[in-house]
């Protein structure tokens, strides 16, 4: 449950819109399917997802915060207030974050560069952070692997591939880099919106019988690669 807890956040929030939608449209009333701030909801879903299934850092809290303060504004529950201000503090506590994160990561890179991982369908996301996860040699069922305004590299090339699986790529505002699994066949199902997707092909195996990998991608201003 919890490693997939931003499908299940992202499902409740569908579920939300569309059957309030639905219900008013039944009932003959028009009812606008998005409100003022709707678009805080695309801050506020990956903040908590991120809190839930990795841990809560200072990446996760400012867009939790911002996307708050964004639609308490918004919706009017609070006075108009100083957007310069606001991404002042965002830009410096972002600063501060980043030169913490990279002198800890210059002492510590060569012990804990990678993490390990033994799910054999993971789920990873990385939200205002980067991350490197290498996956254990199991019976891999598929994946999924987001970045939101931050990195993600997932090596699967130890994983084994027993039947077609499909293995999601999301890249928000960041970069998704897959490690495609050896010794299979590799398709794409492809969604960039001013973003790129590009990667491995099959080559020109003479096995027909071996699985497929399908990567679904989508790119928002991002981009996803296989390798």
């Amino acid at each position: 449950m919890k490693k997939n807890i931003h499908m299940l956040l992202w499902g409740i929030v569908l579920l939300i819109f569309g059957g309030t939608f639905l219900i008013g449209s039944l009932m003959g009333k028009n009812v606008s399917f998005f409100f003022d701030g709707w678009w805080t909801v695309f801050l506020i879903v990956p903040a908590i997802a991120s809190m839930v299934q990795n841990r809560v850092d200072i990446g996760n809290t400012i867009i939790l915060l911002l996307g708050v303060i964004l639609l308490a504004r918004a919706q009017g529950w609070i006075p108009a207030i100083s957007w310069t201000l606001v991404i002042a503090i965002a830009l410096v506590a972002l600063g501060i974050y980043f030169v913490i994160r990279a002198l800890a990561d210059g002492r510590s890179s060569r012990s804990h560069s990678w993490t390990q991982d033994a799910e054999s369908n993971p789920s990873h996301t990385a939200v205002l952070s980067s991350r490197r996860i290498k996956s254990s040699p199991v019976r891999l069922s598929g994946a999924t692997c987001t970045a939101a305004l931050g990195g993600i590299i997932v090596d699967l090339s130890d994983c084994r591939v027993e039947e077609d699986i499909t293995v999601f790529c999301n890249a928000i505002l960041g970069s998704v880099q897959v490690i495609a699994p050896k010794n299979v066949k590799v398709a794409y199902r492809n969604l960039p919106i001013l973003g790129n997707v590009s990667g491995k092909t099959t080559g020109n195996s003479l096995e027909n019988n071996i699985p497929t990998v399908t990567f679904d991608c989508t790119a928002v201003l991002g981009a996803v690669t296989v390798s």
